[in-house]
């Protein structure tokens, strides 16, 4: 009956009078059928629609319009979606034909552009589907309501997301329903499930259709993926997650997230599984008004990654962590990234802004003028009185923020992973800091643990680790105490006479890249952490509750470093000299490089470790020695300097 009543009065508003364009954009004029306000994000309202452009007026009819969004929806400035009777192509023929579109305010930035740059990074970066961008001027019912995006609905489309749509309930247990399917790690809404991590995921599509065996396969199959992820063997490239993933797609959204800065990239994530294919791909990119330095939560973020800064600490990020320690994905995305820098990022990105400034210019004086351009509307972090000043705000920063990333990705190389730690009670360990190197876990005259510059000979910095089933106990030399965490209310790590009933006397030693570990307590499940990362003498060593970001908490990991082993003299490229009594060695049993002297105090001098591309890759005191397990399979050359001469020893890494 509806739209019955609506036909005849959809003729009557192709019949009206000619519309004319406001500015060098095109207009959109939008009647509601009732001449209400749009107030709904749930329901439609009917509409004629009117697009005066180059071509003159194209006039829809039965078009249906309702808000859309989340926190933009509740901005002055309404973003909207709509519905169209009949597939169309708002964005020109090599876009998609699609009856869905979305109209977008961009209230929260003064550019207004910010989203279809990022867009432009996805095409950059090879992406296959990146939603597009047509500004207009909106009249909604006789009123200007300002500059606007015509932009795709991310949905399942040729042209959109090309993957096998399932419109219908599957009840028969025979059907194939490996695909297709288009989630997003993050917001509420659609079919929901929470993997066993705690990760978020919506499915957009199947979504009213969709039935229990449908959930259950993508259920499991997202589960299978984050098993692997977060596995033993997680950082192999055949028995770890690399086989779930389309590794391009991946690393491509990752890079689009990090160069446009957006803060929301990991809290919404989509991503999409295709029928009778094994990999999840990621992608498209969506929802960028607050990226380019736009969020006032986050403050300045030119040197700043968004795995650390931006939002999704329990979604997205909780999956990139991990994805981060594996060497093959590391290694992908400093690759491509060096790749797209070097291809003239800056200058594409630097002439897409231009662009976007000529094309908004006039459009923005009309928009500003019922908007306020130096109203804070929403996260904006600055605010200028001119749309000049604003844009140039993005330009400034773009260049500026992808050269941090190169260096700082350069920081980022992966080292191989840490083997399992195994133990030799005929041995005794140190136990080095990765945020303070030089210093290891002591006693305090009270037993308690703390951080202290390593010395040759303190026994209390020494320490016997025995095997307990699959955990171990760690019992100081000096004292013969071990280990024991004191609880949750204290949060202190001392040291006590050995209970082998207690599990607060337990520890698992789990292995990190760069030959670092995590240390956790069996019976608290925290993990060993120097308090606040600092470097005073005696600073307390506390167990912490263990969190996503311990892999990459310089003050949770550790070195274990063998202080006695047994060592034998280099036969090959090192000859002890004549004059000299010492001697370099290395132990391949225990990765151990070191000088022999009947008193190594007296060796002074530093020497250095270089690979065979003549790359610096550590420096040590000849009395002290260094760990060169941390170091990749290969062939390494030590220098020194010693009586006025240059020596140098090769050892080789297996």
């Amino acid at each position: 009956m509806a739209v019955g009543l609506l036909l005849p009065l959809a003729c009557a508003w192709a019949q009206g009078p000619v519309e004319v364009r406001l500015t060098n954009l095109p207009t959109v004029h939008i009647q509601t059928l009732d001449g209400g306000e749009v107030t709904s994000k749930s329901t439609y309202k009917w509409a004629s629609m009117t697009i005066a452009d180059d071509e003159g007026n194209t006039t829809f009819d039965s078009v249906q319009i309702r808000g859309r969004g989340n926190s933009t929806w509740n901005m002055a400035k309404k973003p909207y979606r709509l519905k169209f009777p009949k597939k169309q192509r708002l964005l020109g023929p090599e876009r998609a034909n699609a009856k869905s579109w979305t109209l977008l305010a961009n209230a929260g930035d003064k550019t207004m552009m910010r989203n279809a740059l990022a867009s432009d990074v996805g095409q950059m970066l090879g992406m296959v589907f990146n939603p597009g961008a047509r500004f207009v001027d909106l009249y909604l019912n006789s009123t200007y309501r300002g500059t606007y995006q015509i932009s795709d609905q991310v949905n399942i489309n040729k042209l959109r997301v090309n993957i096998t749509e399932q419109k219908y309930r599957v009840r028969d247990p025979k059907t194939n329903v490996s695909g297709g399917y288009l989630m997003e790690v993050g917001t509420d809404g659609g079919e929901v499930f929470v993997t066993q991590r705690g990760v978020r995921i919506r499915v957009y599509d199947p979504e009213d259709s969709i039935g229990s065996l449908q959930r259950d396969y993508i259920r499991g199959y997202v589960q299978s993926f984050e098993d692997a992820l977060f596995g033993k063997a997680f950082y192999e490239k055949k028995k770890g997650w690399m086989p779930y993933v389309d590794t391009t797609s991946l690393v491509n959204l990752y890079l689009a997230n990090e160069i446009a800065a957006n803060a929301d990239g990991f809290y919404s994530t989509y991503f999409y599984k295709e029928k009778d294919d094994p990999l999840l791909y990621w992608g498209p990119l969506w929802d960028f008004d607050i990226a380019f330095n736009n969020c006032g939560r986050l403050g300045d973020v030119t040197e700043a990654l968004m795995l650390d800064r931006g939002f999704g600490d329990n979604l997205m990020k909780r999956w990139l962590w991990q994805m981060w320690q594996t060497p093959w994905f590391a290694r992908a995305v400093i690759n491509r990234y060096e790749q797209v820098y070097a291809d003239g990022l800056d200058a594409k990105m630097l002439a897409r802004i231009d662009y976007y400034e000529r094309l908004l210019s006039q459009s923005a004086q009309k928009n500003y003028a019922v908007w306020g351009i130096s109203r804070r509307a929403y996260e904006e972090i600055v605010l200028f009185s001119t749309y000049k000043e604003y844009v140039d705000y993005v330009r400034e920063f773009v260049p500026k923020h992808n050269a941090w990333l190169l260096q700082k990705f350069h920081t980022m190389e992966p080292q191989e992973p840490t083997r399992p730690f195994s133990t030799d009670t005929n041995n005794v360990y140190k136990f080095y800091n990765r945020g303070v190197p030089t210093s290891v876990m002591g006693l305090t005259a009270l037993g308690r643990a703390g951080l202290y510059t390593a010395t040759e000979s303190d026994t209390a910095q020494q320490w016997i680790v025995r095997p307990a089933g699959e955990y171990f106990v760690l019992q100081n030399r000096q004292t013969g105490h071990v280990l024991t965490d004191l609880g949750e209310n204290l949060q202190g790590v001392s040291t006590m006479t050995y209970n082998p009933n207690y599990k607060r006397q337990l520890w698992r030693i789990e292995p990190r890249t760069g030959g670092f570990y995590n240390i956790y307590n069996v019976g608290t499940g925290h993990v060993l952490d120097n308090s606040y990362n600092r470097a005073t003498e005696g600073n307390a060593i506390i167990s912490y509750a263990s969190g996503n970001d311990d892999a990459t908490r310089d003050n949770r990991l550790w070195r274990i470093s063998f202080y006695e082993d047994r060592q034998k003299p280099i036969e090959e490229g090192v000859k002890a000299e004549q004059a000299i009594d010492y001697a370099l060695t290395y132990n391949r049993t225990t990765g151990r490089v070191r000088f022999l002297a009947g008193d190594v105090s007296q060796l002074t001098f530093q020497a250095q470790v270089y690979d065979l591309r003549g790359r610096l890759v550590a420096r040590f005191m000849a009395s002290e020695g260094y760990d060169a397990s941390v170091l990749p399979a290969g062939t390494y050359v030590v220098s020194w300097n010693f009586a006025g001469r240059r020596h140098s020893g090769k050892f080789m890494k297996r």
